[in-house]
């Protein structure tokens, strides 16, 4: 399927009388998001959002890749920038982040996230293996490891967990 979706949001309050009222609009929080499929699979997603952050202002943006070879294989990349401008300092976070999912079939599927961040220094990957044997039950694999920038530019092991988990839902 071919198109272009475009969602717009403006937050104000629809009930709010702005009547004699002089205001910056700039200051109103607003949404937008784009995406748009080039050929079978692959889609171009883009999206920007501005509006408050504690006591400061927030402006983000967010454009990414994604390809569906087949039914059972999903990747994409994501670039995003988060403008953080507040009263004692601003900055600019750059995060980037590769998707990578696999489905075995309805039952088995491996999800995988790696993603890094300019501001902390920070590339983590979360991986998880997914089981789901019958509808209100799944169990989880869950890996994640997290890794610092050190002053030279190299990657240094900082965290690394691995977690079983299991869901079961009783119906009575």
């Amino acid at each position: 399927r071919r198109g272009l979706e475009i969602v717009r949001h403006n937050g104000a309050d629809p009930d709010l009388d702005l009547a004699g009222l002089q205001a910056d609009l700039t200051a109103l929080p607003m949404f937008a998001s784009a995406r748009l499929v080039l050929v079978r699979g692959v889609s171009l997603t883009w999206d920007i959002e501005r509006g408050g952050f504690f006591d400061g202002e927030r402006f983000d943006t967010k454009v990414g890749v994604s390809w569906r070879p087949n039914r059972n294989l999903f990747f994409s990349t994501q670039y995003q920038t988060n403008e953080l401008r507040m009263p004692t300092q601003a900055f600019t976070a750059k995060v980037y982040a590769l998707t990578a999912n696999i489905a075995f079939n309805v039952h088995w599927a491996w999800l995988n996230v790696a993603q890094y961040d300019n501001v902390s220094g920070r590339l983590g990957l979360n991986s998880r293996l997914r089981w789901l044997p019958t509808a209100g039950q799944s169990a989880y694999l869950v890996v994640n490891y997290d890794w610092r920038e050190d002053a030279f530019g190299n990657f240094q092991p900082f965290f690394a967990e691995t977690t079983l988990k299991f869901n079961y839902t009783f119906r009575f």
